[in-house]
């Protein structure tokens, strides 16, 4: 038993530095490699140069220098200033939206991050009521982050947060003014609002009861996921930490369903937006991350790296020299218009094939290729043999949401041919809209490219036939090849001698005839020429000639 123990021993021994050998520990302190996201908007504050081409700011919405130790730029909703100048004139609004609509990869589920303060409150004479300020504070009227696919310039003044009327939309809503006939618990909650209505027929959270005041200028950070799969809705806030996993859960709700808000639609413009009326102050956002996905955002988490994908995409189309074959090259772009590498892009389209340069189908669909360093990505849309008259569109989505769209053009109908010749024929056929050019196809190869909706062939051969098709192109990109018509070109007609010639036999005549590829050779042998053949004669031969000697008048 002692020896058999011992044996155990040496073997666990010898295992441990064996393995040790070929599995080194990391070096002490050493962490894993931190994982990349690509991200929609990755705003640790806003001082990107860039910052209008991305976002549309409205009504009041400015970047402003933050102030303190360690100033910073952020973006102001609306301001105390203008909330107090413009109270007298319905009140002020600001809001700021994606410039660009964000695609939908999944129901429209999303994750978000930000942070918010609000500061220097102040009301008009009549808006201090304490049943409208339960907190102690007054102010108004808070802000609300929006997914909508109205406008990028949308927004109202009043109690409405800037929101009222947004249709369609989703908010969550930051409410900093009770108004007690809307359903407000109090003025410092979390709502949910749909298209535009701010009435509190969705749960709600009051943030009083946890001593979260949104008015005392603390900075809060929230965090929203929406599961379109699921159809939920989480909502966390935190009180001057990034730390998710200290946040309180505020919103958990079911049954939110984005798609049906967004019927028929495929991507959102998102934002916030902000609104005082008869009480004001500042509504700033301090920053501010959101991806087109639902994968909670954690920037304190030290095994995360989150990348700003890029801002924008583009489709560049080529009409290939192959029937209903384009060239697309898709570039990513950031918000100065530099490529951006290596990321994924998906190409997806109504009808038709995604294929490599090579010509072979790309799977699974819908292809995702990632981009080259010089953020380019080159596949091959093939619409196949079969005339297709409502093909839809090609699409390209960069990781993000950024994306591109192009139309394919439907197939020509009604190929017909006329005016055929021994040596051509004209084609002609119906107007695709918005074409502006037609590729004329004989037995598959490009034969020629036209502005128009007809054209004369010529130059063709005797005696051979022609399979054409028609493809429309528009913007580039190349249709579906129409249905195909056949034009046979005649062979040259029968050929006789002028006068007879002489036979090799007694008293026979030799007749030499002809005819082209094509066409049926009948011959009629006079019976007082020859009453029969003679032995050992060749008979005649060619073309359609099956009786040889055919007595005949």
């Amino acid at each position: 038993m002692e020896r058999t123990f011992k044996k155990f021993i040496s073997y666990v021994l010898l295992s441990v530095l064996f393995f040790g050998i070929i599995t080194p520990a990391l070096p002490a302190g050493a962490a894993p490699a931190a994982t990349t996201k690509w991200v929609t908007f990755k705003y640790d504050d806003f001082s990107d140069t860039n910052i209008s081409s991305v976002l549309s700011l409205n009504g009041k919405s400015a970047v402003v220098s933050d102030t303190g130790a360690n100033p910073k730029r952020i973006l102001r909703l609306n301001s105390a200033v203008d909330g107090r100048t413009g109270f007298s004139s319905g009140g002020s609004y600001g809001t700021v939206f994606s410039k660009q609509k964000i695609y939908s990869q999944n129901s429209f589920s999303f994750s978000t991050y930000f942070s918010f303060r609000f500061t220097e409150q102040g009301f008009a004479s009549g808006f201090n009521a304490p049943v409208n300020n339960p907190s102690g504070i007054t102010g108004a009227d808070g802000i609300t982050f929006t997914v909508q696919t109205m406008q990028s310039n949308a927004g109202t003044p009043g109690g409405g947060i800037g929101y009222s009327g947004i249709t369609p939309s989703f908010a969550v809503k930051f409410d900093t003014y009770r108004n007690v006939e809307l359903g407000d618990p109090s003025d410092s909650y979390i709502g949910l609002g749909v298209n535009g209505n701010i009435n509190n027929i969705l749960p709600t959270y009051n943030l009083l009861p946890i001593g979260y005041k949104l008015k005392d200028g603390s900075v809060y950070h929230a965090w929203v996921d929406y599961d379109g799969s699921t159809k939920n809705v989480k909502v966390y806030i935190n009180k001057g930490s990034n730390n998710r996993n200290t946040a309180i859960k505020a919103l958990d709700v079911n049954s939110v369903d984005l798609g049906t808000i967004f019927r028929n639609q495929d991507a959102v413009f998102a934002g916030f937006t902000a609104s005082t009326g008869g009480a004001w102050e500042n509504h700033d956002i301090l920053n501010w991350y959101f991806t087109n996905n639902v994968d909670p955002i954690d920037t304190a988490d030290p095994n995360t790296k989150y990348q700003q994908a890029p801002i924008s995409v583009t489709m560049a189309t080529a009409a290939n020299s192959k029937p209903g074959k384009t060239q697309l090259t898709v570039t990513a772009k950031d918000s100065s218009g530099n490529p951006v590498g290596n990321v994924p892009i998906t190409i997806k389209a109504n009808s038709g094939t995604i294929e490599d340069l090579n010509g072979q189908p790309i799977t699974p669909v819908p292809a995702v290729i990632s981009a080259n360093a010089n953020g380019q990505a080159q596949v091959l849309l093939n619409m196949g043999s079969t005339p297709n008259t409502n093909p839809g569109s090609v699409t390209a989505i960069v990781e993000g949401g950024a994306y591109s769209v192009q139309d394919i053009p439907a197939s020509p109908i009604n190929l017909t041919k006329s005016d055929i010749t021994n040596t051509g024929a004209t084609l002609t056929w119906s107007a695709v809209t918005g074409a502006t050019s037609y590729q004329l196809f004989d037995n598959g190869t490009l034969l020629t490219t036209v502005n128009n909706t007809s054209y004369a062939v010529t130059g063709l051969a005797a005696g051979t036939n022609h399979t054409y098709t028609v493809t429309a192109v528009k913007n580039n990109v190349q249709s579906a090849p129409s249905a195909s018509v056949i034009v046979d070109i005649p062979g040259p007609a029968p050929t006789l001698p002028a006068s007879p010639l002489p036979g090799t036999g007694p008293n026979t005549t030799k007749v030499t005839a002809s005819a082209g590829a094509g066409n049926h050779l009948v011959t009629k042998v006079s019976s007082t020429l020859i009453p029969t053949p003679n032995v050992g004669d060749a008979a005649p031969t060619g073309a359609g000639v099956t009786n040889p000697y055919t007595a005949g008048a």
